[in-house]
């Protein structure tokens, strides 16, 4: 009877150690060829090559004499994650556009209102920034830019077009809500001439000084700040 019962209990670990073995063999490497899988399925945003597709929404300021108190802005971009470069040059050995973003925006704002009068601002501009790994959760960005913009006066008595050359420069950060959508918020630090000669009756002579008593044309600085969404691709 104990030789009967030894040789079942011998069986049995038998049995529990070919289905240990079976497990480590299939399940397990399933289980890692998985895991592998959706971790390399995870795009990363800031890759070279993404190109992410951009809407901002917020508020835009000049900060000209006679400006009003600022309004809202909107805009629309497209950019690139740019590919590094590696330049050499007998011992110097440079890497050009590591963490470089080249885009296109346009915005339209409304810089302020006096009463049914509204100074209004269209820019389009190219734009390259740098972006910085922070942490895997945001990455902060700098940048510079520029482009025409569109300025006009509407409903002040004496209305006015104008398009003019400005420069800016750009930074904020980008946080991913998902593989491919992102969160963010952007600043930028306009220059551009904002003159208004003769002056306005209303926005007076935006960005323009008097010198001997003669209006001169000079640059103003007009500010934004704006919440993004980008889709990355």
């Amino acid at each position: 009877m104990a030789v009967c019962t030894g040789r079942r209990a011998k069986a049995a670990s038998r049995r529990s150690g070919a289905i240990r073995l079976i497990t480590s063999r299939t399940i397990a490497p399933s289980l890692r060829s998985r895991a592998s899988s959706s971790s390399a399925a995870a795009p990363n945003p800031w890759a070279p090559g993404t190109q992410w597709l951009t809407l901002r929404a917020g508020y835009a300021k000049s900060t000209t004499e006679g400006a009003a108190d600022g309004g809202a802005g909107y805009g629309f971009g497209y950019s690139r994650q740019l590919r590094p470069v590696k330049v050499n040059f007998r011992r110097l050995h440079w890497t050009l556009f590591r963490r470089w973003a080249l885009g296109g925006y346009v915005h339209y704002e409304v810089l302020g209102r006096f009463r049914g009068a509204a100074e209004i601002e269209a820019p389009a501009s190219l734009e390259m920034v740098r972006q910085f790994r922070w942490s895997a959760q945001m990455r902060p960005y700098l940048g510079f830019g520029g482009g025409p913009f569109y300025r006009k006066g509407y409903r002040t008595g004496e209305d006015f077009r104008d398009v003019t050359f400005g420069k800016y420069v750009t930074f904020g950060a980008n946080v991913p809500i998902s593989n491919r959508h992102l969160v963010g918020v952007d600043f930028r630090f306009i220059r551009l001439d904002a003159s208004n000669i003769p002056a306005n009756p209303v926005f007076g002579m935006g960005s323009a000084k008097l010198h001997d008593g003669i209006a001169e044309a000079e640059d103003g600085t007009h500010w934004s700040v704006k919440l993004s969404y980008s889709l990355a691709y």
